[in-house]
């Protein structure tokens, strides 16, 4: 419940300051008209918007499973961590796009050291953001902190990059380079974006696996695997049958089935799955075992 409340807290700060951030980007992009600042802004928007989606999600997964949804809420996170990976996909793309027809017709930026001040301490802040929701979604196992933090990194990122572009063609401006300026903006843009795929990518990517049931990776596999060959061992029984994992957000997914336990009665059962579930809740704290006895479920689970 701690944990919970921490979580929390913690998203309600992260949705707060990303509004705080969603609007000045855009005012400092319609002085400056500069496509770095305005991709920064329409991250910034996708942000705010992906803030609110992630604190819908934390409520959702808190509540029991019901008719709707017998269930539960689960995949709930990686749904919203998806949709945040697609959103800057397709923000990076639509920033190519812009920059590339703004490198066919290069204009001058306005106001550049507007756009150094605004760029340095929006980069001080979001990377404040990022370290303070990494510690806190590591301490409180929270899948949605993780992303979140990922998403203001990749702000940071982009605020570090603007404000470093930007001092640079100042400076340029002052030499014989500054032909080079006007198309300075769109190329930083292009870089900047590129650099960005990546991360959304892998960010869209992990999660849309998770909807899927995918395998949540051979290294948990083994984890699973090796505790419950062990607990096997201990107590005589048939070696497990289908064990199956899957992951949907902090919550993970173990069946397997052990055959041929009819010599154990059934308070002996109910002592190895009680030991078995104990134990694999000190590896995955977040787990949902679901561990069966006998030859019928060994052939249907």
């Amino acid at each position: 419940m701690a944990h919970q409340d921490a979580e929390s807290r913690a998203l309600r700060f992260g949705f707060r300051m990303s509004i705080l951030f969603a609007a000045a980007p855009f005012a400092v992009a319609l002085l400056t008209d500069s496509q770095l600042v305005l991709l920064e802004a329409k991250y910034g928007l996708a942000d705010a918007f992906l803030a609110w989606l992630t604190l819908v999600a934390f409520r959702k997964i808190q509540q029991p499973p019901d008719q709707d949804y017998p269930f539960g809420y689960a995949k709930y996170e990686p749904m919203v961590n998806a949709l945040e990976g697609l959103f800057v996909v397709g923000i990076c793309v639509t920033a190519l796009l812009s920059s590339l027809q703004d490198l066919v017709h290069p204009e001058d930026v306005a106001h550049r050291l507007w756009i150094v001040g605004y760029a340095a301490l929006s980069a001080a802040a979001c990377l404040a953001m990022w370290a303070f929701l990494r510690v806190e979604g590591r301490r409180c196992g929270s899948e949605l902190l993780r992303a979140d933090a990922k998403v203001w990194m990749i702000d940071g990122a982009l605020s570090l990059g603007t404000c470093a572009a930007f001092a640079a063609c100042e400076v340029l401006s002052r030499t014989r380079w500054a032909w080079v300026n006007p198309y300075a903006d769109p190329l930083l843009a292009i870089l900047l974006a590129l650099g960005l795929l990546p991360e959304a990518y892998g960010l869209l990517k992990e999660n849309a696996l998770e909807l899927l049931d995918a395998s949540p990776g051979r290294d948990v596999y083994e984890k699973a695997a090796a505790l419950l060959e062990e607990h096997r061992a201990r107590h005589g029984l048939a070696h497990a049958q289908n064990l199956r994992l899957r992951k949907a957000g902090r919550r993970l997914f173990v069946s397997a089935a052990f055959p041929d336990a009819s010599e154990k009665t059934a308070a002996e059962l109910a002592d190895i799955r009680k030991r078995m579930e104990e134990d694999l809740r000190k590896v995955f704290p977040d787990v949902e075992p679901h561990l069966y006895f006998d030859r019928a479920a060994a052939q249907t689970t």
